[in-house]
């Protein structure tokens, strides 16, 4: 199971939310009343069936293990999986795969002004609903009416839930960087982030991380931090 797959379910279990119209009762499990008789957890109401939440916590998740011989195995699992279900958008499997500053420098900005105060590469999995992008009545996650390029009507809401927001980052922030102004187009962005193979794309991509590193990350992410300001 994915990793959301398993955040839902634990979060069914700790009555974030409801099925069916009802909770997950918290006396079903021991670990569950453990945390409630301390206080740390509290039974929302109504409350479904017992053999129902009996179901749910004898339930075994599949898991998988697979051992790599180099990071080019991870990629090619990671395409494969992603060929079927939800597939992730162009953006999203760039900066899937990219380590690099100019990397850091787009998710650090995105975070930023989407209002992600975490900003980090680590995120535990019960955290995750933290940064989570919703339109739901939710006592967590990222209000998307509150985004800035949604408030300003630069982008829709699923563009944002596709990461578009930070190809527009990644795009500015080239700009900035760079002489010659570089071209805005799609493939010029996959060079930036190391997602292109070949010669030129390489040597594009070793210049954006030169330029990068120059800079350093905090001083281009103040500078496009600054400019959003003035354009609010």
């Amino acid at each position: 199971m994915a990793p959301w797959g398993r955040e839902l379910t634990f979060g069914f279990i700790e009555n974030e939310y409801a099925v069916n119209g009802g909770f997950f009762d918290l006396n079903t499990m021991a670990e569950t009343k453990a945390l409630l008789d301390k206080g740390r957890l509290q039974q929302r109401e109504p409350v479904l069936d017992r053999d129902a939440c009996v179901q749910v916590a004898a339930y075994t998740m599949p898991l998988s293990i697979y051992e790599f011989a180099s990071d080019g195995d991870v990629d090619e699992v990671f395409r494969r999986i992603n060929s079927g279900g939800r597939k992730l958008s162009r953006q999203e499997l760039r900066i899937a795969g990219s380590t690099g500053h100019f990397a850091q420098a787009v998710r650090l900005i995105a975070a930023k002004v989407r209002g992600d105060v975490s900003a980090s590469d680590e995120l535990p999995l019960n955290e995750m609903k933290k940064i989570s992008i919703t339109n739901r009545d939710l006592p967590y996650g990222i209000d998307v009416d509150e985004v800035f390029w949604i408030k300003q009507g630069v982008l829709t809401k699923e563009q944002v839930r596709e990461s578009r927001d930070e190809e527009i980052i990644a795009d500015i922030l080239a700009f900035m960087l760079l002489e010659p102004k570089p071209p805005s187009r799609s493939e010029v962005l996959d060079d930036f982030f190391g997602y292109s193979e070949s010669e030129s794309a390489q040597l594009r991509h070793g210049q954006i991380e030169l330029s990068t590193q120059k800079y350093t990350i905090e001083v281009v992410t103040a500078d496009f931090l600054r400019m959003i300001i003035q354009a609010t």
